[in-house]
């Protein structure tokens, strides 16, 4: 596995393995296209943007809901429980 480290210590090209279907190869390698940049820098980019979108929801009852796609895992009253309890 090949490595290098940004400024900040956090590892910044990290070679690995993924298998992806091939719909979401095309777009990001489409985009990678329109960008002028490697297909690693889209996928790169586009998991980035993703995984910092911020949740879209809204306030019910004084609690903040948000709508999870239907393949989301399920969370029980035991992870619930199980959470609290880190928490101490």
């Amino acid at each position: 596995m090949h490595y290098s480290r940004c400024n900040n210590g956090i590892n910044s090209d990290v070679r690995t393995t993924l298998t992806i279907d091939d719909d979401v190869k095309r777009q990001a390698a489409e985009q990678a296209k329109l960008r002028g940049v490697s297909l690693s820098r889209s996928v790169s980019d586009l998991l980035r943007r993703a995984l910092n979108a911020p949740l879209r929801g809204e306030e019910e009852k004084g609690l903040f809901v948000v709508e999870l796609p239907s393949d989301s895992p399920k969370i029980t009253s035991e992870d619930v429980r199980r959470l609290e309890a880190d928490q101490r």
